[in-house]
């Protein structure tokens, strides 16, 4: 569950900034369905939601090129939301988040090491994007 603790309009997207409930982690989450609907408009700051997030990122072995550390994932199985199987991971502050099955490959002994590059909404309150 996360709190919505602001939201940060642009042009035609936002920025979520959302709050894990049980680790307090914030996240930044990117939201375009402005774009193609107005699913997730009902979203407002200080309530609490179940979202789903997907994370963006790039494998470990392009560290250098983006000068970020790659960060431990937990594996912990796949999942369908929407139209798509996603592989759904653990980071080391305990949050659930998604990523494409183009890393299925690169896990190993149920861990993969990923750069994190951007958050984007999946779903919420079991409405899908």
């Amino acid at each position: 569950m996360y709190k919505l603790e602001d939201i940060i309009n642009y042009e035609f997207t936002r920025d979520l900034i959302l709050k894990n409930q049980k680790n307090q982690q914030v996240l930044t989450v990117f939201d375009d369905t402005d774009l193609t609907s107005d699913k997730f408009k009902f979203m407002k700051v200080g309530k609490t939601y179940d979202c789903k997030i997907l994370l963006f990122a790039r494998i470990q072995k392009y560290e250098k090129a983006y000068q970020r550390k790659a960060e431990k994932f937990k594996f912990i199985g796949k999942e369908q939301i929407g139209k798509y199987e996603r592989l759904k991971i653990q980071d080391s502050q305990g949050n659930i988040l998604y990523v494409n099955r183009d890393f299925e490959n690169e896990i190993k002994n149920r861990k993969i090491y990923l750069i994190p590059l951007r958050y984007d909404i999946l779903e919420v309150n079991n409405i899908v994007r």
